[in-house]
C-alpha cells in the first residue's frame, strides 16, 4: 500500500467515524478502497474497534515500514544505538552525539512513514515548539528536532534511563509519603508548563519516567496545546488521540480544554498512585473527587492547589477542599456522558484501549468519595445536636460530642459496612487518645465485625491499636499476643514497623529494656527503609529507643539518641510541630529521672512554649509538659513554682476530662509528693487517696498505676503514723506490682523500699533489713544512677545502723554520695541524709570529731529547709552534744525542735521519737 493510499485511507475512516457516512459514499468507484475501510470500521471479524493505536497503525502502513531502524543509522547528528519501542505514530530509539569532547545519549522520536499527514507533521513540530519553551527539571527535556534524511520529521528528548510509573507505582516498598512525594513532582512540572500557557492532556502513567533516584519526568507533550493559540484545533479534538482511562470529559465531549484538564488527569493519577497501596480514603478520596470533578470549575484551580491539599493530607493537616464533598467527587461514569456523545467517543477512544480500567476508577472514586460525604453527614448530625440551641445553652464538651457521636453509631447505624467500621474505628482512635481505653477497645473490637471484608492492612492497624490499649491497662500479655500474628505474616514495612515499637514499649513497661532497644531499633531500620515516608516514624522509634537506654541507665547512647531523634523530627517537621514538643518531653522526663533537673526544665520548657503554641494553653499535651516541668522544679527545691506547675495541669484535665481521668489520677499523684516534700503530709495524704480512688472509680483499680500511687500512698500514711492503714496498702500493691513485672523492676523496688521503711519505725529491725538489701539490690540492676536510686540506699543505710552494724552504715553511706555525685546532683536531700546517718553512726562508734564534720554540713544544708527537716538537724546537734559532754548545749537543741515542730501539722511521729533519742542505734 503505498503512501498516499494509506492517508487516504486514513481520512476515509476519519471522516466515517465524525459524520457517520457510508464508506461507500466516502470511496467513489474504488472498491478496493472500500473494502479495506469496511474491514477496519468492523464490518469483518477483524475489526478496527477492537484494535488498538499500535495495532491499528500496523494494518494502515506495510510490515517492512514497523522494523526499527538498525543500530549505525545516521538522523541528523544522531547515531542510532537500539530500538526502544513504538507507537502508533512513531517509532523511538536510543541514540547518541558526539561533540567537543563529550558524548550525549538521547531519546530520537520519529514519524512512522504512511503517518505523515500534513496535520500530524504539524503536530510533531508543535510538540517541538512547545517543550522548546519548557525548563523544568522533572519534564524530559528536548536536545535536537529536524527532518530527517527521509522527508519525516523528528525530535530527539532527553533520555530517561529508569521505569515507568505503573512498573514504579506496582512496587510494595514504596511508602504513601514517597508515593505523594512524586505526585508533587509532578504536579510541579504540569504547574510550569501552565505558567508557560501548556496544557498537556496527556498525563498518564504511561507518560511519566521515574528515575533510578525516585525523581518522576513528565515525557510526551505530543497533543498538548498552548492556550490562547487555538489555530483551529477547537474543531479537531475529537481527532486527537485520548487515553480512554485519562480522558477528560471535556475532551471526550469535544468541549474547551484549559488547565483543568490536566487537573482532571492528575487526579486520576493520584488514585492510581495509591489504588494499589490501599492508602487512598478518607481526604484522599476527598482530593480525588474534587480533582476529577465533571464540570472543570468545580475543580481545583490550580495545579499547586492540588499539590498542597496532598501535602496537608499526608502532613494531617486539614484540607482545604470544602467539607462538603460533593463539590469533590466524581459522578459515576455512564452518567457523565449522554447517549449521543457516548456513541460518538466511542469509535474514536476505542484507538487506544478499552474502557474497564476507567470504569472501575471512576466507581472506586465515586464510593471513596461516596463514604467520605456520609462520614461527614454523620459528623455533622452530631455537631448539629450540640448546637447552641439544641443544647438550651449548656456547655458542650469535646467529650460530650465524642460520646454522642460513638452512640449515634450504635442507634442509627449506615447502609455502608465500610463507614460503619470507619467511624467506629475513628472513634475508638479518639477515646484511646482520650484515655477511654475500655470504651476505645469495645468499639475498635466492632469495627472489626461491622465490616467483614475490611481488608488485611487495616486489620492489622486496629490489632496494633488494640494492643496500645492492652498496654495502657497493664495487659501486657494480651498486649503481646494481639502484635505477634501481626509479625508472624508478611505486611507492609511500615505496618511492621509500627507493630515493633509498639512491642517495644510492652517490653519497657515489663522492665525487658533490652528487648526493647532491640525491638525499637529493628523499627527503626524498617522505618530507614520507607526513605522519606518514614522519617517521622523513623524519629518516633528512636524517642522510644532512647527512653529504654535510659531505663537501663546507658545514658549518653540514650542522650544520643533522643538528640537524633529531635534533630530528625525537626528536619522533616516544622521546628515548632508538635511531634518535636512530644520526643522533648520525653527527653525532659528522662532528664529528670536522670537527677538532671536543669536541663529537664529547659526541654520541658521548649516543649510547653511549642505545645502553647500549637495546641493553646488548654490541651491535653499542655497539662503533660506542664507535669514533668513541675517534676524538675521540685528536684531543685522550688516548690511554689512547682505546685503551680502541677495546679495548672490539673485545672486543664478537669476542664477537659471531668473528675475522672488517669491523667487526673497521675497529676494528683504529683500534688501528693510534692507537698510529701514540703512536709504537709495530711495534704500529701488528701491528693494521694484522691488519686487512688479516681483509678478505681476508673474501674483500674488493679492496675500497675493503681499499685504504683498505692504505695506512694502508703508512704504518707506511715509519715503519719497510721500504720496499720499503710501495711495492707503496700502488701496488696506488692502482688499486683509482682504480677505484672515479675520479680524486679522500679516500681517493685518502691514498694519494697517503702515496707521496708514501715518495718524499722515499728522496731521489726531485722525484717528491715532484709526487705532494705533487697530493695537495694534490685535498685541496682534495675534503676539508673540518680537522686532515686540514691533514697534506697538511704533506707538500707538507715537499716544496718539500727541493726547495729554503724561501719557498713558508714560505707552506705559513702556509695550513696558517689551515686549523687555521678549525676552531678551534689547539694540534694539524699545527701544530707547520708551526713546525717555517718554522724549518728561515728557518734555510736565514739568518733565525735570526725561526726561534727557532718553534723555541721546538715546544719548547713538544712538552714532554710522545711520545718520538718530543720527540727531534723537540731535533733543530730542534741545527739552530738550529748556524745561531746555537753548536756545543756544539747538540752537546748531539744527544747528549740519541740518549739519548731509544735509549728508542723500533723508531725511525723518518728520526728518526735527523734528529738528525745540519745542516739542512733538498734536499742
Amino acid at each position: 500500500m503505498d503512501v498516499e493510499r494509506q492517508r487516504r485511507l486514513l481520512a476515509i475512516l476519519r471522516e466515517s467515524l465524525d459524520g457517520d457516512k457510508p464508506v461507500e459514499d466516502l470511496c467513489g468507484d474504488d472498491e478496493t478502497l472500500a473494502a479495506d475501510a469496511r474491514r477496519l470500521l468492523g464490518h469483518s471479524s477483524d475489526s478496527l474497534l477492537d484494535r488498538d493505536a499500535a495495532s491499528l497503525a500496523s494494518a494502515l502502513v506495510d510490515a517492512d515500514d514497523d522494523q526499527a531502524l538498525p543500530a549505525g543509522t545516521i538522523v541528523g547528528a544522531w547515531r542510532v544505538l537500539r530500538d526502544l519501542g513504538a507507537g502508533g505514530m512513531g517509532s523511538v530509539h536510543l541514540v547518541e552525539r558526539h561533540g567537543d569532547g563529550y558524548v550525549q545519549q538521547g531519546a530520537l522520536k520519529l514519524i512512522k512513514r504512511g503517518m505523515d499527514s500534513q496535520e500530524l507533521v504539524m503536530r510533531f513540530r508543535r510538540e517541538r515548539g512547545i517543550l522548546s519553551r519548557l525548563d523544568h527539571p522533572n519534564i524530559a527535556r528536548l536536545l535536537d528536532g529536524g527532518i530527517a534524511a527521509d522527508g519525516r520529521s523528528f525530535l530527539v528528548m532527553e533520555f530517561v534511563d529508569g521505569q515507568t510509573l505503573d512498573t514504579w507505582s506496582a512496587r510494595q516498598d514504596a511508602s504513601p509519603m514517597a508515593r505523594a512525594t512524586l505526585f508533587r513532582a509532578i504536579c510541579a512540572a504540569v504547574a510550569h508548563a501552565h505558567h508557560q500557557l501548556v496544557v498537556h492532556r496527556d498525563i498518564k502513567p504511561g507518560n511519566v519516567m521515574v528515575t533510578r533516584d525516585g525523581q518522576p519526568k513528565l515525557l510526551d507533550f505530543g497533543i498538548a496545546k498552548v492556550l490562547g493559540d487555538d489555530g483551529g484545533e477547537a474543531t479537531r479534538t475529537l481527532h486527537a488521540p485520548l487515553s480512554r482511562a485519562y480522558a477528560a470529559p471535556e475532551q471526550v465531549a469535544s468541549g474547551p480544554i484549559t488547565t483543568a484538564t490536566d487537573i482532571y488527569q492528575l487526579g486520576l493519577l493520584l488514585q492510581h498512585l495509591f489504588g494499589g497501596s490501599g492508602a487512598l480514603r478518607g481526604d484522599g478520596a476527598i482530593i480525588v473527587a474534587r480533582a476529577t470533578d465533571a464540570e472543570p470549575r468545580r475543580r481545583y484551580s490550580t495545579v499547586e492547589g492540588l499539590a498542597d491539599d496532598v501535602r496537608r493530607w499526608h502532613a494531617g493537616l486539614p484540607i482545604l477542599a470544602r467539607a462538603d464533598s460533593s463539590g469533590y467527587r466524581l459522578r459515576r461514569f455512564i452518567a457523565r456522558h449522554r447517549f449521543a456523545v457516548a456513541l460518538v467517543a466511542l469509535a474514536v477512544l476505542a484507538l487506544v484501549g478499552g474502557s474497564t480500567a476507567a470504569l472501575w476508577q471512576a466507581q472506586r472514586a465515586e464510593h471513596e468519595a461516596r463514604i467520605a460525604r456520609a462520614s461527614q453527614a454523620f459528623l455533622a448530625s452530631v455537631f448539629d445536636a450540640a448546637a447552641p440551641d439544641a443544647e438550651a445553652g449548656a456547655r458542650v464538651t469535646a467529650r460530650d460530642l465524642l460520646d454522642r457521636g460513638s452512640e449515634r453509631i450504635e442507634s442509627d447505624p449506615t447502609d455502608s459496612p465500610q463507614l460503619r467500621a470507619e467511624l467506629l474505628g475513628t472513634f475508638g482512635t479518639l477515646y484511646r487518645q482520650l484515655g477511654q481505653f475500655d470504651r476505645a477497645e469495645t468499639l475498635l473490637a466492632r469495627a472489626l465485625v461491622a465490616w467483614p471484608d475490611m481488608e488485611d492492612a487495616q486489620r492489622q492497624q486496629i490489632a496494633i491499636q488494640r494492643a496500645g490499649i492492652a498496654r495502657e491497662l497493664d495487659r501486657l500479655d494480651g498486649a503481646q499476643a494481639m502484635l505477634e500474628p501481626v509479625l508472624s505474616r508478611p505486611v507492609t514495612r511500615a505496618l511492621e514497623a509500627r507493630a515493633l515499637a509498639e512491642r517495644a514499649q510492652v517490653h519497657e513497661q515489663r522492665g525487658d529494656y533490652e528487648a526493647a532497644v532491640n525491638d525499637a531499633r529493628a523499627a527503626a531500620t524498617l522505618d530507614a527503609a520507607r526513605g522519606p515516608g518514614g522519617r517521622v516514624d523513623h524519629a518516633d522509634d528512636r524517642q522510644i529507643e532512647a527512653l529504654a537506654l535510659g531505663r537501663l541507665g546507658r545514658f549518653e547512647e540514650a542522650e544520643a539518641a533522643f538528640t537524633a531523634a529531635i534533630t530528625e523530627a525537626t528536619d522533616v517537621l516544622d521546628a515548632d510541630d508538635t511531634r518535636v514538643a512530644r520526643i522533648r518531653n520525653d527527653y525532659a522526663a528522662m532528664l529528670g529521672e536522670r537527677s538532671r533537673a536543669e536541663d529537664a526544665e529547659h526541654q520541658a520548657r521548649l516543649a510547653l512554649s511549642m505545645r502553647r503554641k500549637r495546641l493553646g494553653d488548654r490541651h491535653v499535651a499542655v497539662a503533660e509538659t506542664l507535669q514533668i516541668l513541675g517534676g524538675s522544679l521540685r528536684q531543685q527545691g522550688r516548690f511554689d513554682e512547682a505546685s503551680a506547675a502541677f495546679t495548672e495541669a490539673l485545672a486543664i484535665l478537669r476542664d477537659l476530662f471531668g473528675d475522672r481521668h488517669a491523667r487526673i489520677a497521675t497529676t494528683l499523684n504529683s500534688l501528693g509528693i510534692l507537698e510529701a516534700s514540703r512536709g504537709r503530709m495530711t495534704m500529701a495524704a488528701a491528693h494521694l487517696g484522691e488519686a487512688l480512688q479516681t483509678v478505681r472509680a476508673m474501674g483500674q483499680g488493679d492496675t500497675t498505676m493503681a499499685a504504683t500511687m498505692a504505695t506512694n500512698l502508703a508512704s504518707i500514711l506511715m509519715r503519719l503514723g497510721r500504720y496499720d492503714e499503710a501495711a495492707p496498702l503496700l502488701v496488696s500493691a506488692r502482688a499486683r506490682l509482682h504480677e505484672t513485672f515479675g520479680e524486679s523492676h522500679p516500681a517493685i523496688v518502691n514498694n519494697e523500699n517503702t515496707q521496708a521503711q514501715l518495718a524499722l519505725r515499728r522496731g521489726l529491725h531485722e525484717e528491715a533489713l532484709v526487705k532494705a538489701r533487697a530493695a537495694a539490690a534490685m535498685a541496682d540492676v534495675v534503676m539508673s544512677p540518680g537522686r532515686e536510686r540514691a533514697a534506697i540506699h538511704v533506707t538500707l543505710a538507715l537499716a544496718l545502723l539500727r541493726n547495729g552494724r554503724p561501719s557498713e552504715a558508714i560505707a552506705e553511706c559513702q556509695g550513696i554520695k558517689a551515686i549523687l555525685a555521678s549525676v552531678d546532683a551534689k547539694g540534694d536531700l539524699r545527701e544530707s541524709q547520708a551526713d546525717q546517718i555517718s554522724a549518728d553512726a561515728l557518734i555510736v562508734l565514739g568518733r565525735v570529731d570526725e561526726a561534727r564534720l557532718h553534723v555541721e554540713a546538715v546544719s548547713a544544708a538544712r538552714a532554710n529547709a522545711e520545718p520538718a527537716l530543720r527540727v531534723s538537724a537540731m535533733s543530730l546537734r542534741a545527739r552530738l552534744a550529748d556524745a561531746a559532754g555537753r548536756p545543756a548545749e544539747a538540752r537546748r537543741e531539744r527544747e528549740a525542735a519541740k518549739t519548731l515542730v509544735a509549728t508542723i501539722t500533723d508531725p511525723d511521729p518518728e520526728l518526735l521519737r527523734d528529738i528525745d533519742r540519745r542516739r542512733l542505734e538498734s536499742d
